[in-house]
This record gives structure tokens, C-alpha cells and sequence, in this order.
């Protein structure tokens, strides 16, 4: 996986926020999905 140029020059801490928020709106789309899913069924 390449790192875009944006993170480049981008502090670490900056890389760690984005991929902690990317990962939590991951999560909660995956833990609504689920929801969802046993909704149906």
C-alpha cells in the first residue's frame, strides 16, 4: 500500500489520526452493516 504524497511530509501524528478515523468510521460502518444484516434475518 502506497502512502500518498500528502503524508509524505506530514507528521506522524498526523498519519496516526488519519488512520485512527479512517479505521473507526471503518468499524462503525462494519458494526452497522452487521445491525443491519441480523435486522433482516
Amino acid at each position: 500500500m502506497k502512502v500518498p504524497d500528502e503524508f509524505e511530509g506530514g507528521s506522524p501524528s498526523t498519519v496516526a489520526a488519519a488512520a485512527l478515523l479512517l479505521s473507526s468510521f471503518f468499524f462503525s460502518s462494519l458494526g452497522f452493516q452487521i445491525r443491519f444484516f441480523f435486522r433482516r434475518v
